[in-house]
């Protein structure tokens, strides 16, 4: 099974972020979708929606990727204005890779813990950022009355894993990477 393959169908998202600069403290809990966009299943959409609490806001946070086939058996996840973000290949069940973004170092290891159960960490260093953020992805149970949604048999039970920080930065989320 590929890794978009894996990946397709619904997630529940939990999020916990500490940022080293403030000492704040926060969640994202929310959900997510990995869905084809293609029927050669050449581009998956990721999208993420849920509730952000962090220090004393707490408000609705989104955010959409891009995956399509990279090079050898890993995956190219990209922002919506098309710049590549990270290289991701779960066929060993754990990947990672850095990501730059002006003086900001990004380094995503995703770890598969089950079938059914994703973990992501993201360390952020740089001049205006300093937070770890772990995320869980657990995948969630679908029913149809064909017994199968995007290739997966949705009779059995459902937990696991997934992409995102929604705290990325305002500059990702809009995927604005210019200088």
């Amino acid at each position: 099974m590929t890794t978009l393959d894996f990946l397709l169908g619904s997630w529940s998202v939990h999020r916990s972020i500490h940022d080293a600069h403030s000492g704040d403290g926060g969640t994202f809990r929310g959900a997510a979708t990995f869905t084809q966009e293609s029927g050669d299943g050449a581009r998956v959409r990721f999208d993420e929606t849920g509730i952000v609490s962090f220090g004393d806001y707490s408000g609705r946070a989104s955010r959409r990727l891009y995956l399509e086939p990279g090079s050898g058996t890993s995956i190219e996840v990209s922002f919506t204005d098309g710049h590549h973000f990270i290289d991701l290949d779960l066929r060993e069940r754990s990947s990672s890779d850095h990501h730059q973004c002006r003086g900001d170092g990004y380094d995503i290891t995703t770890v598969v813990l089950s079938d059914d159960l994703i973990e992501e960490r993201w360390r952020v260093l740089g001049p205006t950022k300093d937070y770890e953020a772990v995320t869980r992805l657990s995948r969630l149970p679908t029913t149809t009355s064909g017994g199968t949604i995007l290739g997966r048999d949705c009779r059995g039970p459902g937990g696991g894993g997934g992409l995102g920080n929604s705290r990325c930065s305002q500059r990702h989320d809009r995927g604005d990477h210019t200088a």
